[in-house]
């Protein structure tokens, strides 16, 4: 969030436009939702796209949503989203599933904003819900033109689909709830180490959508391409090796295609010259 302002405010007519506008867009792009916790000044989404359409998902999720967020709180000037901050990370283990739809679950506890994650005001997927609960809501009644957009929509969140295959429902749901509540037990664990006083569901709400956050935020920190989770260190270097064997490749190809040449295959992984220039791409590993 630009300035770190509070636009994403939770209160019901931010939590129906998200939930709405989400519900909306991510059947268009092949999109599966979840997780997803809305906070003040950004949100955490944790979702499976098919044929590797996140970036143009996200263009139109987050372009909506700003322009929306802006009709709302009445913010006339300044823009919503801090150019450079967006973060797109690939989860390429199961514990790497798992902990980041935890982490989603658990951050408003962890930001010193509530004690427990079911009493954040705003969009928060919990574990219990993946799969389970239906969202059904009313489109926004400014912004999006009547007639032109769906009147209403419905948001069905899923468990992830290796989740299922390596796990089984029931190990995955088990997995889940253990890891929310170590993340849990950490977060709570932070806010009384810090001395904070926990903010609450009202305040939260009602909070100016113009303050800005206050807290310490670290600058050039590095923004990861991929997660593997907490221990796996094989599978860490595995992926290094495949990103830098991407990297390598692409770019062969990249400077073969300025120099004109037609007929290069792209490595896996290629998007943008495969979808605005037509390339040919290897076919996705076995």
């Amino acid at each position: 969030m630009h300035d770190r302002r509070f636009l994403l405010r939770p209160d019901d007519k931010l939590t129906v436009l998200v939930t709405w506008l989400l519900a909306t867009l991510a059947p268009l792009f092949d999109v599966e939702v979840h997780a997803m916790s809305v906070m003040s000044t950004h949100y955490h989404l944790v979702c499976s796209v098919g044929d590797q359409r996140i970036s143009d998902f996200l263009r139109d999720f987050n372009a909506s949503l700003a322009k929306a967020v802006n009709v709302l709180r009445g913010a006339r000037r300044g823009i919503v989203w801090e150019p450079g901050t967006l973060s797109i990370v690939e989860l390429k283990t199961v514990d790497a599933i798992i902990t980041s739809i935890a982490y989603a679950i658990v951050n408003p506890v962890a930001a010193g904003l509530v004690w427990r994650p079911e009493d954040w005001p705003g969009l928060n997927v919990l574990a219990h819900e993946i799969g389970r609960r239906v969202r059904e809501v009313a489109a926004p009644d400014y912004f999006f033109r009547t007639g032109f957009w769906d009147p209403t929509a419905v948001l069905v969140t899923t468990l992830p689909a290796r989740l299922l295959e390596e796990l089984g429902e029931d190990e995955a749901r088990r997995r889940i709830e253990a890891e929310v509540e170590r993340q849990l037990r950490e977060a709570r664990a932070h806010v009384k180490s810090q001395g904070w006083q926990v903010l609450g569901p009202v305040a939260a709400r009602n909070v100016s959508p113009f303050r800005r956050a206050k807290s310490w935020e670290d600058f050039g920190a590095l923004s990861p391409t991929f997660a593997v989770g907490a221990g796996n260190h094989e599978e860490r270097r595995a992926a290094i090796a495949e990103l830098k064997a991407f990297r390598a490749a692409y770019r062969a190809a990249w400077i073969g295609y300025r120099a004109g040449e037609r007929d290069a295959v792209w490595p896996y992984g290629t998007y943008l010259m495969r979808v605005r220039h037509r390339v040919e791409v290897e076919p996705a590993p076995s």
